[in-house]
């Protein structure tokens, strides 16, 4: 059990290290696209409602809006305003939210998990998992043929067990009856 956790928090830590260089690449690229609703929002909707009304507060409200807090609250007082805006409204909502929860979410996880599973497949095999994926499972395949041919080997497990025939050959030469 302790070994497992234990591969289970190396694994966690190496993800981290090695997933770090690409998230944060990512996450460069998330924050331009973030500002760039962030001012389209604040400089179009700022007028129209107190959660726009600073720049700080139209991030606060992407982020909410990013969880999941306050959707209808916060644009339903905007179609009674101006339709040019509630046009942009829907339009910056579908397009915002769609956008960060779906694709930049899912992209986010999906860096962490290939690293988890690149590590997962080169480093996380401990020798033990290593040599038991070197020996073949079948005893009835040639590579255990030297094993039967060695006299210093003798193992009951690596001979092949008798087929039915040969016990039936084994019963008659003896003299008994199945």
């Amino acid at each position: 059990m302790f070994l497992r956790s234990e591969f289970q928090a190396r694994a966690l830590l190496l993800t981290l290290k090695y997933s770090m260089p690409n998230v944060v690449r990512f996450l460069f690229c998330c924050c331009l696209l973030y500002f760039g609703f962030a001012f389209a929002g604040w400089a179009v909707f700022g007028p129209f409602h107190y959660k726009f009304r600073t720049f700080v507060a139209t991030m606060q409200t992407m982020y909410s809006l990013i969880n999941g807090d306050d959707m209808y609250e916060t644009f339903a007082e905007m179609e009674k305003l101006n339709v040019s805006v509630y046009v942009f409204n829907q339009i910056w909502l579908y397009v915002f939210i769609g956008l960060f929860i779906f694709c930049i979410l899912s992209l986010f996880i999906g860096i962490i998990e290939q690293t988890y599973n690149h590590i997962e497949d080169h480093i996380g095999k401990t020798d033990l998992e290593k040599f038991y994926e070197d020996i073949p499972e079948d005893p009835t395949n040639e590579s255990f043929n030297h094993l039967k041919n060695n006299k210093l080997f003798f193992c009951i497990c690596c001979e092949p067990t008798p087929s039915g025939d040969e016990i039936m050959d084994a019963s008659i030469m003896i003299g008994t009856s199945i």
